[in-house]
């Protein structure tokens, strides 16, 4: 599994399409994730503990754990349905989440996220890059032109976006689907 994060992280088109294809690799899919979950909910965590405030340090690993679950689920239906409902393409929602799950593989690196001065970067860094990857990702199994899969990309990301922005602007950083950003 850890062979196939490192082909996530390389962009290689390949991988996203024999993971698209394997009904099979959901389970490796939903450990990516769960990877990826752990080291964000580790970093998110563990700036409220840099910060000396256990407490958010707790809110921060769970709401960390919980976001990135929820996040893909959303992110991968949102473009599952812009490719299949607005450019007609012959897929399934489980299709793309697994090219969706393996793309968010450079989001371990938000282990590193609660590190103060740099973690923020890093948390960035890794933000864009997996940007990149579902970008990749979904280009390969939805087959749509680069203008196309912007499209659908994008749109999956702002609805994901919105939904943290107000469940952060309701309830606060706990509830915010990207782990308390903006502390």
């Amino acid at each position: 599994m850890l062979q196939r994060m490192i082909r996530a992280m390389r962009l290689d088109k390949k991988l996203y399409r024999a993971v698209a294809a394997q009904k099979g690799e959901m389970t490796e899919a939903i450990l990516v994730i769960l990877l990826v979950a752990l080291a964000t909910g580790i970093g998110t965590g563990s700036a409220g503990i840099f910060s000396r405030d256990f407490g958010h340090g707790v809110e921060g690993l769970v709401s960390g754990i919980i976001s990135v679950f929820v996040s893909w689920v959303l992110w991968s239906y949102v473009t599952f349905a812009v490719g299949k409902y607005a450019f007609e393409v012959d897929t399934t929602p489980g299709a793309v989440m697994r090219s969706i799950g393996f793309a968010q593989s450079p989001a371990v690196l938000n282990i590193f996220g609660g590190l103060p001065i740099i973690g923020p970067w890093i948390s960035g860094i890794a933000l864009l890059w997996s940007l990149v990857a579902s970008f990749v990702a979904t280009r390969e199994v939805l087959r749509l032109d680069d203008t196309r899969t912007l499209v659908a990309v994008v749109t999956g990301f702002i609805v994901v976006l919105m939904i943290a922005v107000l469940l952060y602007t309701v309830f606060g950083p706990a509830a915010s689907l990207f782990g308390g950003i903006g502390r």
